[in-house]
């Protein structure tokens, strides 16, 4: 997962942490490919996922009633 702690240590929220942290987080990681205009989450999900984005863009949007 070096690659993965490599993407963490440019995310703000994980500049902090060493190596060893950092491993543990990536531990758990996997690598999720997502089609272009695809949902990979929608509102109402739980929230049991922490998405880094590796490369592109995403457009959040809500629904409203």
């Amino acid at each position: 997962m070096a690659d993965e702690s490599a993407l963490l240590t440019r995310v703000e929220l994980f500049k902090g942490l060493d190596a060893a942290s950092l491993e543990a987080v990536t531990a758990g990681a996997r690598v999720r490919w997502v089609e272009a205009g695809s949902a990979f989450f929608r509102e109402n999900d739980p929230a049991d996922t922490f998405y880094v984005l590796r490369v592109g863009a995403v457009k959040l949007t809500q629904l409203t009633p």
